[in-house]
């Protein structure tokens, strides 16, 4: 009832008596009232508005800085200016917010059309099944560059405020997020498949040691080059690559861990006979909450040696370019550097040693089907051929599933042992196990 006044119990945990709003003294224990003053004018925070949103800023810039999220923001960009510049006006939309299903459709296939596509599609009375000619047969974005587009839209409308699927009777939610574009990306994944457009896995494209070995020799013979015409930079520039592949091929890192590599988390073991990473955020660290320690061994006697390579590379920086690697704490161990040999405050990325690494094969006439993921497959590959067991290589890759190993390795059960068969039987069932021994054993001759 209206003009009563407001009744507040007491704050005593063995008392709660019903009092009215203004009492100081509880009329039933006698315990005083617990108030919660806070004076706007007493200026307790020295923290202003201005701070606040130059720090949020920050953390935004950082968060939007990322590769991921560049290209996110890239494809989403693209989405707008093909809606606001298409050819038919009543097709055309101002922003990325009245965009349907159907526009992402279309955008798909315009990207598709464009010409941009690098896997040559045969049709049914085509007589080439070859993957490069002059069939006249068109070519087409792959189905999974073509999923990749749909799932970097989708991630961004949702982070746009787009949430939950796409609902035709309200025309609300995630525009990316539909049957129909989920029947296309299929429907593509299909043609694809009929055309016999395979896939290239990473174990396809990983570099065996013997190639590794023919790599690294002619990049020492032209590093050699380089020193002998006195050509610094280069000759630097040579070393560093040695050390980065063949320290990623015997670590099994990724590349972007290499890159993002510090000076005081490197070390050499005693007599150098090792070196040891230390890393706190990787792609499968992300959660750990502490840093992961592991190292390389020292191989005598094998030009693929990433202790010799490494050795090389900090010894050559010290001596020619003046890099003093004891106070370069917080630095990268991968950097940029000037044609005066002056270090940047950057890394070089795993895209840069990626067009390296490509240029490399290229020049002396080595099969360019690898990319720099190879070292990663390949080194995986060695590993179970040398005899090392599924927790050791596991470990070693960050592998938090034998699949995923698996995935790299191959799955002849003369190269994996016991050990891999067990565990994949025990995750996922014998009937898949045989299906993909009977696939692998297909394909030896790869593998020997």
């Amino acid at each position: 009832m209206s003009g009563w006044p407001e009744i507040v119990a007491c704050a005593s945990a063995d008392c709660g008596g019903a009092n009215f709003h203004h009492f100081r003294f509880c009329q039933w224990c006698g315990s005083p009232r617990l108030v919660l003053y806070y004076d706007p004018l007493e200026g307790t925070s020295q923290i202003h508005d201005a701070d606040i949103d130059k720090r949020r800023s920050e953390l935004l810039h950082m968060a939007a800085s990322k590769q991921h999220a560049r290209a996110k923001c890239k494809e989403l960009e693209a989405l707008q200016l093909f809606l606001r510049t298409r050819n038919t006006n009543s097709l055309r939309k101002l922003d990325v917010f009245a965009a349907h299903p159907q526009d992402i459709v279309d955008f798909v296939i315009n990207r598709d059309l464009e010409g941009l596509g690098r896997t040559l599609v045969h049709s049914e009375t085509c007589n080439s099944r070859l993957t490069s000619g002059n069939c006249g047969c068109p070519r087409r974005l792959s189905a999974e560059t073509a999923r990749t587009l749909v799932s970097k839209l989708k991630s961004k409308f949702y982070e746009l405020g787009c949430c939950g699927p796409w609902n035709q009777s309200t025309c609300t939610g995630n525009p990316a997020d539909s049957g129909v574009i989920s029947l296309l990306v299929k429907t593509v994944h299909e043609e694809q498949a009929k055309a016999g457009c395979s896939v290239i896995s990473a174990r396809q494209r990983a570099l065996l040691p013997e190639k590794l070995r023919t790599l690294v020799q002619k990049m020492i013979l032209k590093a050699n080059e380089a020193f002998r015409i006195r050509d610094k930079v280069r000759y630097i520039r040579v070393l560093q690559d040695l050390a980065w592949f063949t320290v990623q091929f015997r670590s099994l890192n990724r590349g972007a861990e290499l890159s993002a590599l510090k000076v005081d988390s490197t070390a050499f073991g005693p007599n150098k006979s090792c070196i040891i990473f230390q890393f706190t955020f990787t792609k499968t660290l992300r959660k750990a909450g502490r840093a992961i320690e592991f190292g390389v061994q020292e191989r005598v006697g094998d030009p693929t040696c990433p202790v010799r390579h490494m050795s090389n590379y900090i010894g050559a920086t010290q001596s020619m370019f003046g890099w003093d690697w004891e106070t370069m704490k917080g630095a990268y161990v991968f950097c940029d550097f000037t044609r005066k040999g002056v270090r940047t405050h950057s890394s070089v990325t795993a895209q840069a040693m990626g067009q390296r690494f490509k240029k490399y094969l290229e020049e002396f006439g080595i099969n360019d089907s690898e990319a720099l993921h190879g070292l990663r497959a390949g080194g995986a590959l060695t590993r179970a051929l040398d005899g090392e067991s599924l927790t050791e290589i596991m470990q070693q890759g960050f592998w938090k599933s034998p699949s995923t190993a698996l995935h790299y390795i191959g799955m002849l059960k003369e190269v994996i042992g016991e050990e891999f068969v067990e565990e994949f039987r025990r995750q996922h069932g014998s009937q898949m196990l045989q299906s993909g021994l009977d696939q692998s054993s297909q394909k030896k001759s790869f593998l020997v």
